[in-house]
């Protein structure tokens, strides 16, 4: 970096003398304003600006390479599970658990891709009350924010404003086209490195604060020479409006702002960019290029939602074509008939529904909880969308209002979409999904999908364990049947372990397959124990049955045609390392649920069966995908 910035000789010591002594007392013109200081001034602010986007375009040449590599990976995996996918292994020949059998050094690139995984995104930093951030974020931040103060100060000779404050705004005018290319949900940022755009708004996010200092860098130096007629000035004047523009945009994109006023602040956000992109224009014309490229990028998605809406929603009755209803006192059933769109198990949809908005275009994401029908042949065919929402604040509270005030109705919808990268689950041989609350709406898509490949015999999954953890059995009607039906068509090549826990006070149970329910009484504990799973066909006849607990407690379950309810808080940690210990091949852990549980399951992910020192020693390599019910953390 630093020799990058030698490609322009200083000012010799006789220069800098020369023009010292022309600036000192009695002279009208300051030292900085006379060559060769300016000239150097001015090689700065012209050559710093390109050296920074050389740096980003080097960082996003690694993660396209990362990229690459990453699909080659998968597809040599799953090549090589498919080929042993019917061959079985003995009792003898299983995995020996932690630290119990004897290195092998062959697993050494394993257990390095296993220590990186624990270093890059499973090792977290708090943020907020409820929210983290994984160290590759915060190694993206930080990296980011370090590599633009270096070359903001760097041969500032002394920290003289006169070399820095120019060159603060200039880098930053130079680095402003790369916001909408991380914000839009269509960019060439997620084709090239296969990074969903939820996960790419965290460095947009990133990189506009770490702009934001820049502009107060530039601004406040030249507050000081503030006067009536400077200000009066086009050059002062639009400065300042741009500059008061994205502290407003500053202040109200912080995330309480985002999580209890959205609607507020997607208003807020566009009216603000408009006025900052307005007075930027005309603070600086001639580096107009700029503003385009900012407009451009934000265009190209716009464009690209415009048409994805246009052929998804083509040939869509005139209205009314959403039917909504309630299904408990917070969640809501919503279906869309016949779309044209394709989509895989995990990824979501903008609905847009005018009659319930606010803002008629207004869009929000939603995780669609079915998959695509096939036919006789395995080929995709036009399917209902469905979504299972949870009544929160805001939009989905008028949401469920609405539907609770008519009942099985229609309102009028909109689709945009697909989108998201989610896991490649049918790439493993054992594959754990854990959901808490409406977070099932995200693992049962990936449940089913695994099912449905199985039954076709494209996955080499064999093992599954679906674990799902509500406060009340209210939460289980909307999957019920889904389960069931899941459940009852799973083939013999898969062994499928459900297992749903109901922490809240009582409440009635879904009795899946029969229709009717029974009341039981909860005990705030969980067993840990190994329970039967379901393979093949099922046990038609449901029974309830005590399990006791290692602290002496006992809790209840509910034994069905296909799973066991427990009441009681699950031991996500001890069944997740169960899993790995017993499984003969990879495994990939997916969570999606409050703050709470994915901590837990990072924190599992940490060490022991999961640990580069337990890799060597034979044990079955663990990704992991966590998604935080609107902000998606992954580890590949």
């Amino acid at each position: 970096m630093s020799a990058t910035a030698h490609a322009a000789p200083a000012p010799s010591s006789s220069a800098s003398a020369s023009a010292g002594s022309s600036g000192g007392h009695g002279s009208t013109t300051p030292a900085y304003l006379n060559t060769p200081y300016r000239a150097y001034q001015l090689w700065q602010r012209a050559e710093y600006p390109k050296q920074v986007w050389y740096f980003v375009g080097a960082g996003l040449g690694a993660l396209v390479l990362c990229n690459l590599f990453y699909i080659l990976r998968v597809r040599l995996r799953k090549g090589k599970l498919m080929e042993n996918r019917h061959i079985t292994t003995g009792d003898n020949e299983k995995h020996t658990g932690v630290g119990r059998g004897p290195a092998s050094w062959r697993r050494l690139p394993l257990a390095i891709d296993s220590a990186f995984k624990i270093v890059a995104f499973r090792w977290t930093v708090p943020y907020g009350l409820n929210y983290v951030l994984s160290l590759s974020e915060v190694f993206f931040t930080v990296g980011y924010l370090t590599a633009l103060m270096i070359w903001t100060f760097i041969y500032s000779y002394g920290g003289q404003e006169a070399f820095w404050t120019q060159r603060a705004g200039a880098i930053a005018y130079w680095q402003f086209p790369l916001l909408p290319l991380l914000a839009g949900k269509n960019n060439f940022i997620t084709f090239v490195t296969g990074i969903s755009y939820e996960k790419i708004n965290i460095m947009h996010r990133a990189v506009a604060r770490t702009l934001f200092i820049l502009v107060l860098l530039h601004a406040f130096t030249k507050a000081e020479t503030f006067t009536a007629d400077k200000l009066a000035a086009q050059n002062y004047l639009t400065g300042t409006m741009a500059a008061v523009a994205i502290g407003a945009i500053f202040l109200t994109s912080l995330r309480p702002v985002r999580t209890h006023a959205f609607e507020l602040f997607l208003i807020l956000h566009i009216c603000l960019i408009a006025i900052f992109l307005a007075g930027l224009y005309f603070h600086q014309p001639k580096n107009a290029l700029f503003i385009w490229l900012f407009i451009g990028f934000w265009g190209f998605d716009r464009v690209t939602r415009g048409l994805r809406l246009f052929f998804i929603n083509r040939g869509m009755p005139k209205a009314h074509d959403a039917i909504v209803e309630a299904i408990s006192t917070d969640s809501v059933r919503l279906v869309l008939p016949n779309r044209h769109i394709t989509w895989k198990a995990g990824q979501h949809v903008f609905l847009i529904l005018p009659g319930v908005s606010n803002i008629p275009f207004e869009a929000h994401p939603f995780t669609i909880a079915n998959i695509p029908d096939r036919d006789g042949k395995g080929k995709k065919k036009v399917t209902d969308l469905v979504f299972y929402i949870r009544a929160m604040d805001g939009f989905t509270r008028k949401l469920h209002d609405y539907a609770a005030a008519h009942q099985g109705s229609t309102v009028s919808a909109f689709v945009d979409g697909p989108y998201g990268v989610p896991p490649p689950v049918n790439t493993f041989t054992t594959v754990v999904l854990i959901a808490g609350g409406s977070g099932a709406s995200f693992t049962v898509p990936l449940l089913l999908d695994i099912i449905s490949a199985a039954r076709h015999q494209k996955t080499p999954v064999k093992r599954v364990m679906f674990i799902w953890s509500v406060k009340n059995s209210a939460d289980l009607k909307w999957a019920s049947e889904v389960i069931t039906s899941a459940a009852n068509n799973v083939p013999g090549t898969l062994d499928l372990d459900l297992r749903i826990h109901v922490t809240g006070a009582g409440g009635l149970v879904p009795t899946l397959g029969h229709g009717s329910e029974e009341r039981m009484p909860i005990t705030p504990t969980s067993p840990v124990e190994k329970s039967g799973s379901t393979k093949g066909s099922h046990a038609e006849i449901a029974h309830i049955e005590e399990v006791s607990t290692q602290g002496g407690h006992s809790t209840l379950t509910r034994d069905t045609s296909v799973y066991k309810t427990r009441f009681g808080r699950p031991n996500i940690p001890a069944m997740i390392r169960e899993e790995i210990e017993a499984s003969t091949g990879p495994v990939s852990v997916n969570a999606c649920g409050p703050s709470r549980l994915t901590k837990a399951v990072r924190a599992t992910l940490r060490s022991g069966p999961a640990g580069p020192s337990a890799v060597l020693r034979g044990t079955a390599p663990v990704s992991m995908y966590i998604e935080n019910f609107g902000a998606v953390r992954s580890s590949k």
